[in-house]
């Protein structure tokens, strides 16, 4: 498992490539796995573009991001999850959400993204869907 990490300002990303998963064919399915912490703006969203990327080099076409830890997202930092949706799109990808709180859910419903990704409670869940080839 590749391990990137970065911190700045009020928020930490750490983004991980788990190839736990197997598709049915038995094949490897590289998943970008991206944790965020805290609070995400434009002093520090270049971190979570960078994961993104991080996974695209690596392969991934799957990301999950992570959000039980994240306190406030900025419009920035929702575009940049956003352009990260379309990207793993583009690769017949999925870019799934896990346990984003009440109040990061709720800027997603105000800005009108909530219905774009799918959601879980856990990281588990998350990757069971995406192994399940889900589109």
């Amino acid at each position: 498992m590749m391990q990137l990490t970065a911190a700045s300002g009020g928020g930490s990303v750490t983004a991980a490539i788990s190839t736990a998963e197997r598709t049915a064919s038995g094949e490897v399915m590289p998943v970008e796995i991206i944790a965020l912490e805290g609070e995400f703006d434009l002093s520090n969203v270049r971190h979570l573009e960078h994961a993104i990327e991080h996974g695209i080099d690596a392969g991934a076409c799957d990301f999950i991001a992570d959000l039980s830890e994240v306190d406030f997202l900025d419009g920035r930092s929702v575009h940049v999850l956003l352009d990260g949706w379309k990207r793993a799109a583009r690769r017949n990808g999925r870019f799934v959400l896990v346990s984003p709180s009440a109040r990061i859910w709720r800027v997603l419903v105000l800005i009108g993204v909530s219905r774009t990704f799918a959601t879980f409670a856990s990281r588990q869940e998350a990757l069971a869907y995406v192994a399940s080839g889900h589109p």
